[in-house]
């Protein structure tokens, strides 16, 4: 037995009306759907209704906001690293900034801190 199945038993939210119990039912429940499969991709939004479905390891470039989603670092502070000169993770496509997965996983495994 895990820990959803446990909090389902005590507290679920068709019978509540509490919205912050629903809400950590959802984390919950979406947490367990995580770990019993590691390979999907992490969902983010393109803008137009689509979520991208090519897992994240198997990218060369990641867009902002997918590197913020995959390493847990904010978007102001990406956009703070990706302008420094010589970044070695950054990729101009006209105006468009991209992230290098492998030298932007490589720089990480290098920092202490940010």
């Amino acid at each position: 037995m895990n820990y959803t199945t446990d909090v389902m038993r005590y507290h679920t939210p068709r019978y509540s009306r509490d919205k912050q119990s629903q809400r950590v039912f959802t984390v919950l429940k979406t947490m367990e759907q995580q770990e019993s499969n590691p390979s999907e991709s992490l969902p983010v939004d393109k803008g137009k209704g689509k979520a991208d479905s090519i897992p994240i390891p198997l990218k060369v470039t990641l867009t902002i906001k997918e590197a913020a989603a995959y390493s847990s670092i904010g978007v102001n502070k990406l956009e703070s690293l990706l302008r420094e000169p010589g970044c070695p993770f950054v990729l101009f496509i006209g105006t468009k900034k991209l992230v290098k997965r492998e030298p932007f996983e490589e720089f990480l495994a290098q920092k202490y801190a940010l």
